[in-house]
């Protein structure tokens, strides 16, 4: 499973921006709770994500390209355990990413948690006042978990580019 979470919501086909919100998953289902709270103004969150992702034999990111906003989830005994990022935007759509499981972690967590997490990462980007989510993953599971919290695919076909101005 790939720990990194991006799930690229694009314009394979045209897509109604104006669909109602779904919330099926949280009108049928009372998720379980662990604590998260908000990033911290110091980039000691995003060095913890780079670590996270060493861990999982990614390659980190520059800490600037980070955001300061997003959320850490942690366990009931305090250690972190999963991180994600809130890019936001002068449009009415903010964007999640870099989900990433805390990889030296080894507690079982119950079979619900990742998705709470994504949950939580989906209303906290609602609360900042955007309508629209959006996010992209390889990851089958996330893919999946997005869908039951209410995202819609809109393409399989993804690839991750970026550009950097030396």
């Amino acid at each position: 499973s790939h720990p990194l979470g991006w799930f690229f919501l694009c314009n394979k086909q045209k897509v109604n921006l104006s669909l109602p919100k779904l919330h099926l998953l949280e009108s049928k289902t009372k998720l379980m709770s662990f604590p998260t709270r908000e990033l911290r103004e110091s980039n000691a969150d995003a060095e913890m994500a780079n670590e996270w992702l060493g861990g999982w034999n990614f390659n980190p990111l520059p800490i600037e390209l980070y955001p300061s906003t997003g959320l850490v989830m942690s366990s009931e005994d305090g250690n972190p355990i999963y991180v994600g990022f809130v890019w936001t935007s002068n449009s009415g759509m903010a964007q999640i990413g870099f989900v990433t499981r805390n990889p030296f972690y080894k507690t079982k967590l119950p079979k619900d948690t990742r998705k709470q997490f994504l949950h939580d990462l989906k209303e906290y980007a609602h609360s900042l006042g955007y309508p629209y989510v959006i996010t992209w993953t390889e990851n089958k599971n996330l893919i999946g978990d997005f869908v039951e919290l209410g995202f819609r695919e809109t393409s399989n076909r993804v690839s991750e580019l970026i550009n950097y101005k030396l």
